[in-house]
């Protein structure tokens, strides 16, 4: 209830290691003998990118914040979350203002399943491509040869150095 909107400042404090804080005092509380972030009800509208490479030391309460649901921070925080649920009590209820559900039911939705192309596939069809194009040349290359008893003619114009094993 800080009115707090962003992860901002939190990055470098002590709520993602094991000391307890002190900038952040009526956030952090102690459950239990374990550090507690208490961030819920505030105006957090995203996870920073940086949140999902940190190591936490401490549950994050993130409940009842406006949250907006683009589909690669929904596809982060639900691997994060899996990795992290012990950490983040709440994670299943973080509802998304800008559609229907939660920061964590929404992969299995149309909307964050977009058909990307992966860029080595790309290359991997450009590779069997080639390939197709250099047996279908040498294809014709030996087909020349057995007919006609002519060498292609890039075999006929290499340097000498290259014929002879140089």
């Amino acid at each position: 209830h800080n009115k707090i909107s962003s992860f901002e400042g939190l990055h470098f404090t002590s709520f993602f290691s094991k000391s307890s804080g002190q900038k952040y005092t009526t956030l952090l509380y102690s459950s239990e003998n374990e550090p507690v972030v208490d961030l819920t009800h505030n105006n957090i509208s995203t996870i920073p990118s940086w949140l999902y490479t940190t190591q936490l030391h401490s549950k994050i309460y993130l409940f009842g914040n406006p949250w907006t649901c683009p589909c690669m921070q929904v596809l982060h925080f639900t691997s994060f979350h899996q990795k992290n649920t012990h950490l983040l009590p709440d994670g299943d209820y973080l509802a998304c203002t800008d559609m229907p559900g939660s920061l964590n039911d929404l992969t299995m939705r149309e909307e964050c399943h977009e058909e990307q192309i992966d860029p080595y596939l790309v290359i991997i069809g450009v590779e069997l491509l080639l390939l197709l194009a250099l047996g279908l040349q040498f294809y014709s290359d030996w087909k020349l040869y057995t007919t006609t008893h002519q060498l292609p003619w890039l075999s006929e114009h290499m340097p000498g150095w290259v014929t002879k094993g140089y």
